[in-house]
């Protein structure tokens, strides 16, 4: 298929005083909470398409469907593609203004087992990640020395309930790891229709904790999505298709302040594709991890950062800090459909 692409993004963040005088040597101590207040669109560059796993073997890059900053790193990431058993390495070098100067494969990882992987998460200490699998649906943990499955993390039942394809497509955590959040795509059968052209779909966004090493479900919420933004075509949708948490950009831990990025694909004048980027806010939200179904619950409150259309962006993640007030991130397209080639 065509070459994979990425984009870059510079965000702004608004934050009182001391946090801007502490940044460098106590980020990770401070306890202020931090806003991001607006997100602008800087560059985009190709990358190949293939590259090589821990064997020697080569194999073809496609469907790239998330993507995350390695732990201690400003140029590392890690990307999943989506039906199939194969992470990859890449490489980014940023401009001060965040501008991508080069973007380049180093490598890659073949798992134990092949998946429809939509999302990718890393361990603090960046040994292992975390995968969200669409089909199951569930996380799976998996060594990055060996690709070999360390554990798996149950989603609640009611996410059994997925329809097809609109499974659980999103991923992020804390900075460190202590909590989890994911979503479906589109809503569960129980919890109302599919996206249309006048309606949004609704989904739950789920939170996990940790405590004495596993994972248990504690809060979840519903979201409300916008509707397909042009006329239908095949495979027209719109839903949730990542989320970051902001303490990854930051250091801080607002536990319920996460970044979601919502994708639309119709025939529009504007193209194919519409991607959403939105802050939310728990505060006032329905706890629905009891409930049944979603009729009456009230959703998160949203706040739009940025639209564009960018192609099928489906991975979301920090790149380096580029001034106090400023940090990059990194947009990944999935090339699996005729248009984002």
């Amino acid at each position: 298929m065509g070459s994979r692409r990425l984009l870059t993004r510079r965000v702004r963040i608004n934050r009182p005083a001391t946090w801007l005088a502490l940044l460098v040597p106590t980020i990770a101590a401070l306890p202020v909470t931090a806003q991001v207040t607006g997100i602008e669109r800087i560059s985009q560059a190709n990358l190949g398409t293939s590259t090589f796993d821990q064997n020697g073997l080569p194999f073809t890059v496609a469907g790239l469907s998330g993507i995350r900053l390695r732990p201690g790193s400003q140029t590392d990431y890690i990307a999943v593609m989506d039906n199939s058993s194969k992470l990859v390495f890449i490489r980014i070098l940023l401009g001060a203004d965040a501008s991508i100067i080069s973007a380049a494969f180093t490598g890659g990882l073949s798992l134990a087992e092949t998946r429809d992987f939509e999302a990718v998460e890393l361990s603090p200490d960046g040994a292992s990640v975390l995968l969200a699998e669409e089909g199951t649906p569930a996380i799976h943990e998996y060594s990055l020395t060996s690709g070999a499955r360390l554990r798996t993390i149950a989603a609640p039942p009611i996410y059994a309930q997925r329809r097809a394809n609109f499974g659980i497509e999103s991923l992020t955590s804390t900075a460190d790891a202590s909590h989890l959040w994911f979503a479906n795509e589109e809503a569960l059968t129980p919890d109302g229709p599919l996206s249309t052209t006048t309606l949004g779909t609704v989904v739950r966004i789920q939170q996990y904790g940790l405590a004495a090493g596993s994972y248990a479900p504690q809060r979840q919420w519903a979201y409300q999505c916008n509707p397909i933004h042009g006329s239908l075509v095949s495979g027209a949708r719109s839903g949730l298709c990542e989320l970051l948490h902001v303490s990854q950009l930051q250091g801080n831990d607002p536990l319920s302040q996460l970044l979601v990025l919502e994708r639309s694909l119709a025939f529009s004048a504007s193209g194919f594709f519409q991607s959403r980027l939105y802050s939310i806010e728990a505060g006032g939200a329905t706890d629905t991890s009891t409930l049944p179904s979603l009729t009456g619950a009230t959703a998160v409150h949203k706040t739009l950062l940025w639209s564009g259309s960018v192609n099928n962006m489906e991975g979301l993640a920090p790149g380096p800090q580029l001034s106090p007030d400023s940090i990059a991130l990194i947009g990944v397209i999935d090339d699996g459909d005729p248009i984002s080639i």
